[in-house]
């Protein structure tokens, strides 16, 4: 794994553990609270972020652990107007 790699690794970790925070009083709790809401969406974003930054290399290692292609942002041609 690229060193680069490991800290988008970092990060997702890091999002999963504060959406476990913040999701730790339940199903009840998260729904009648906006904030945490929020707080979780804006985390899961950190996370396809990240994964989507991923190198190959990195993405053929984890590709039989779940990390589907769905999952992955596309790729965009920047020579396409």
């Amino acid at each position: 794994m690229k060193p680069r790699d490991e800290d988008y690794m970092h990060h997702i970790l890091g999002a999963i553990s504060s959406i476990e925070a913040y999701t730790a009083e339940g199903e009840t709790a998260f729904m009648v609270d906006r904030k945490t809401q929020d707080a979780v969406i804006r985390n899961l974003e950190i996370i396809g972020e990240a994964a989507g930054n991923w190198g190959q290399t990195t993405v053929s290692r984890f590709r039989n652990r779940g990390l589907s292609p769905f999952f992955r942002a596309p790729q965009l041609d920047r020579n396409t107007p």
